[in-house]
């Protein structure tokens, strides 16, 4: 497989974002005059946009669910977490590693993620990604959001490369779903969102092969997302390390504390990538 873009999820894939989220909505609750919910009841909902979390939230709080209800609380929702902003943002272990070294080794990096485009904005601004993205896909980009494929097409699109030869990492069911949709391959990592299911147990039930040959989900621990990058020897000091079509050839080496993979494939060599803005 020639893999020149990975699409990268946001929440619980890059970001433990429960915490904020929490806040926001427990900001909502209370101008609802209702009582707050706990992380872990957040943690199990969050993953299909603004208006799903409200409208489940709204649901087990018993408050009204008619769509000016809706509308009202995803608006305050959506400028209370701007207003607060991302400062304290809690980024996994190594994720960022793993984004810079893909940028630095030619391959596009694109940022996927159903949180509304406000949201989004502030986060990059405040969490200091634009150097890290050479492009974003927020919700409502597209008229459906994940598990739908359109957002993981628009994403290709954005970098100029074939869905074909993209990656989806994420650690949901909606980012597996989504990467199924689109025709693209999927990497999901551990203890994300996946609305209290271990995706663990979700993948193979759901069709998806936890085993990394011919593989559609390699499930890989969270905290060692940087692994998927730092397994992978890129071979680029040398030209006659390069192939008769121009490509890196990278081993990924399983670490021998953990059950992660072994395999070869290669990634197209590219110029520089450009700055996010």
């Amino acid at each position: 497989m020639t893999v020149r873009a990975v699409l990268f999820d946001l929440d619980g894939t890059l970001v433990d974002s429960v915490p904020a989220l929490t806040a926001g909505l427990n900001d909502v609750l209370a101008t609802y005059g209702s009582t707050p919910m706990t992380e872990k009841a957040v943690a199990d909902l969050v993953g299909k946009g603004v208006r799903k979390l409200i409208e489940d939230v709204f649901a087990v709080k018993q408050l009204p669910t008619d769509d000016k209800t809706i509308d009202e609380a995803c608006a305050l929702y959506v400028a209370r977490n701007v207003a607060r902003g991302n400062h304290d943002a809690k980024f996994f272990p190594g994720a960022l590693d793993a984004v810079a070294a893909l940028r630095r080794s030619g391959v596009k990096t694109v940022l996927v993620t159903n949180k509304s485009r406000a949201m989004v904005e502030t986060f990059v601004r405040d969490a200091g990604l634009g150097n890290y993205f050479d492009a974003v896909v927020a919700g409502g980009d597209t008229p459906h959001p994940k598990p739908a494929g359109d957002m993981l097409l628009l994403g290709a699109e954005k970098v100029g490369v074939s869905i074909a030869d993209c990656v989806m990492l994420g650690d949901s069911r909606n980012d597996a779903e989504a990467g199924r949709n689109a025709g693209v391959a999927v990497r999901l990592v551990k203890t994300g969102y996946n609305e209290g299911v271990p995706i663990e147990i979700w993948g193979p039930e759901n069709g998806f092969d936890v085993g990394f040959e011919n593989p559609e989900v390699i499930p890989v621990r969270r905290e060692t997302l940087s692994k998927l990058v730092a397994g992978c020897r890129f071979r680029r000091r040398k030209a006659r390390r390069f192939n008769r079509r121009n490509e890196i050839q990278v081993r990924c080496v399983r670490p021998a504390e953990h059950e992660f993979f072994r395999h070869r494939h290669t990634l197209t060599r590219t110029s520089a990538p450009v700055r996010a803005s």
